[in-house]
């Protein structure tokens, strides 16, 4: 009976072992977190206001003409080599309200309208700040607040 109990501890010692060591082969998030920075900037000659979306609440950014906002996102992607052109549609789908869609809702002139622009990655310039990190910026124009897709 002695016997059937010394064995009973290296058992769930090797379990945990086991365990541990199974979770240690995963590759660690910070293999995959992406550093952007976004941009806006009214070049339009109206006040637009328009939504930000970060992980803990959503901001209401106003901008006059000639002001800007910037906004840093350390983001999960599972690109080991990210490419600043192609990476992250998905980061800004969670960064502005609606994105995801295909348009975001900007307010201007009095009237809530959706714009497709910004919801499109290929729509900013973007910039390489460092290995992970970039910066991209949109542009309001008056152009582009001119052809919303739809007014409410």
């Amino acid at each position: 009976m002695q016997q059937k109990r010394t064995w009973r501890p290296y058992l769930l010692i090797g379990i945990n072992i086991l365990i541990l060591s199974l979770s240690g082969c995963s590759r660690g998030e910070s293999d995959y977190l992406i550093d952007t920075e976004f941009v806006f900037i009214n070049e339009s000659n109206r006040t637009i206001v328009f939504t930000v979306k970060n992980p803990t609440t959503n901001k209401t950014i106003s901008l006059s003409p000639n002001e800007r906002y910037s906004s840093s996102h350390l983001a999960e992607a599972g690109y080991d080599n990210p490419n600043p052109e192609s990476c992250c549609q998905g980061v800004l789908n969670g960064v502005l309200d609606g994105a995801d869609r295909g348009d975001i809702i900007v307010e201007y002139d009095n009237k809530t309208c959706f714009i497709e622009a910004p919801a499109m990655i290929s729509n900013y310039t973007n910039e390489v700040l460092g290995e992970r990190s970039f910066r991209y910026t949109f542009v309001f124009t008056d152009e582009v607040l001119e052809n919303p897709i739809r007014c409410l």
